[in-house]
């Protein structure tokens, strides 16, 4: 899942988190979530599930699904 542009970033500063105070509390490296918050990379449900409960928001406030297609 992928972080939809600025929302996460911004959740996380208007709850009063630096990025490294946040990804300590989530139990996610820095970088790892650096990329998440930049879109670089992106988070598996569960722990996007986690990272939305620490903000007090729905997933999909902050995160996008990607469906993939299976061949």
């Amino acid at each position: 899942m992928k972080a939809k542009e600025n929302l996460l970033k911004n959740e996380i500063f208007l709850n009063g988190y630096s990025i490294k105070e946040f990804s300590d509390k989530v139990n996610i490296s820095r970088t790892y979530m650096s990329s998440v918050v930049t879109r670089k990379k992106g988070l598996s449900p569960q722990k996007a599930k986690d990272v939305a409960n620490a903000l007090g928001v729905e997933i999909q406030d902050i995160f996008e699904f990607e469906v993939k297609e299976v061949k």
